[in-house]
């Protein structure tokens, strides 16, 4: 419960920060509430994660316009911090949105801040170009390679930091489905 208290409130914060900064930006949710404390309300967003999204949708113009709305995203001065395919929706006709920017970074004005914005930029660049190969079933190309390796180190050192946080998902039952019942 601390945790939650402590951590989820300031990432909760920082997403209501990056859709601010995104407002009116067509591919991403609109902020409609936030209490400044535990909840937030965006707007919905029609469409399949990207996972379960028709793979006849899926080819280079979907990708290249995922790009596309990454490029706005960066040139309002938010990095997504943690872009993967759960994130990315297809719209009916085709058109991708990005969701949850719970862990995403606002530019600042400082030079630690503009630092941080690039490597986590260049973070974002690495996953949307994983997914591009992943879905198209393709190798990279070189310049795919080079944008590959821009980002390796700082994603380990995700995937290392986020093997230490507590989970926050419910606990799940002895046969692995849903929560488990504590009453008596």
């Amino acid at each position: 419960m601390w945790f939650r208290w402590l951590v989820g409130r300031r990432l909760l914060a920082r997403e209501a920060d990056a859709y601010r900064a995104l407002d009116g930006l067509e591919g991403v949710p609109k902020l409609l509430s936030w209490d400044g404390a535990c909840r937030l309300v965006i707007s919905y967003i029609e469409g399949a994660p990207l996972p379960e999204a028709p793979r006849e949708r899926l080819d280079e113009a979907f990708f290249d316009d995922l790009a596309a709305l990454l490029h706005r995203i960066h040139d309002r001065g938010v990095a997504c911090a943690d872009l993967h395919h759960r994130n990315v929706i297809v719209s009916p006709f085709g058109k991708p949105s990005l969701v949850d920017f719970a862990m995403a970074t606002v530019r600042g004005s400082g030079p630690l801040s503009k630092w941080l914005f690039h490597r986590l930029a260049a973070l974002d660049e690495a996953a949307l170009t994983r997914m591009r190969t992943r879905y198209l079933r393709r190798l990279p190309t070189p310049a795919e390679q080079e944008i590959l390796r821009r980002g390796l180190w700082l994603r380990r050192a995700g995937r290392t930091f986020k093997r230490t946080l507590p989970t926050l998902r419910p606990a799940s039952g002895p046969d692995g489905e849903g929560p488990v019942n504590r009453s008596p």
